[in-house]
């Protein structure tokens, strides 16, 4: 079947869809044909684009930022009683060593000033960064696991990393930020159109001047969106996967594979 381009001024949508059986005036929104214009979410297999999805406008290029990590002094302090008395006579010691120590830390790497909390997407080592992910590992259980977020304001990091009785020596790591805006529909334009060295789409949610993220083929990109579960956990130990990589802490006793993914670029 033929896909079809077709736009309905009244309702102010415009959608690129496999009409569905029924006929109809083409014209009309509430024609048969054009039920998946009218409901793209009943009809996702028939529907190629649509107005009324979000459309992945980046607010922003996409931002490299590296950030240096601290480092994080080893400790070895002992808890209990030193010792335990018969009467006033010392008999044995009660105690037990504690190494390392923990630390939380927060990093600012996107301010994106646009007043709402925005979808956005993190890499790291050219995979999408999961919540809790190792970008440090050393000896002895030394680590630092990493989880971005998003505010109103900021995409950032959080970060969490231990010592053992040696220390956690400082790194810096790179990461990729890709940040979306919310098109809003402005009335004034219209539904099809062009002008000022543009063209525009659906009242402006979509315009040739402004960059989308779009499907990256066979390309290589740090940027995937998984169709599945990126997380398992087993014998107290965790696999990620996204984008078809799979890291895996040590111990752990699952099976789990990646899930598929839509690989992402501009």
């Amino acid at each position: 079947m033929m896909a079809v381009l077709r736009g309905f001024p009244a309702e102010g949508i415009v959608a690129c869809f496999d009409e569905a059986p029924g006929g109809g005036d083409w014209r009309d929104i509430n024609a048969p044909r054009n039920a998946p214009a009218k409901n793209p979410g009943a009809h996702l297999s028939a529907v190629h684009w649509h107005s009324e999805f979000f459309q992945y406008e980046l607010a922003m290029p996409i931002q490299t930022v590296t950030v240096s990590h601290a480092a994080l002094a080893g400790r070895s302090i002992y808890w209990g009683y030193n010792l335990v008395y018969d009467g006033n006579n010392p008999v044995s010691t009660i105690g037990y060593l504690v190494p390392g120590q923990v630390a939380t830390a927060s990093h600012t790497l996107v301010s994106h000033g646009l007043g709402y909390v925005p979808l956005a997407f993190v890499a790291y080592g050219g995979r999408m960064l999961m919540p809790g992910v190792a970008v440090q590992t050393a000896s002895d259980g030394r680590s630092r696991f990493v989880s971005p977020y998003i505010t109103s304001g900021v995409v950032g990091l959080r970060e969490v990393y231990n010592s053992s009785s040696s220390g956690l020596g400082a790194v810096s790591r790179t990461y990729q930020v890709m940040v979306f805006r919310v098109p809003v529909e402005d009335a004034l334009l219209p539904l099809f159109g062009g002008g000022g060295g543009e063209a525009v789409v659906g009242r402006g949610k979509v315009r040739t001047s402004r960059t989308y993220a779009r499907h990256a083929g066979g390309g290589a990109t740090p940027f995937n969106i998984d169709r599945g579960r990126t997380v398992d956990l087993n014998n107290g130990r965790v696999r990620i996967a996204t984008g078809g990589t799979v890291t895996t802490e040590a111990g752990y006793g699952g099976a789990f594979t990646a899930p598929p993914f839509v690989p992402v670029g501009v």
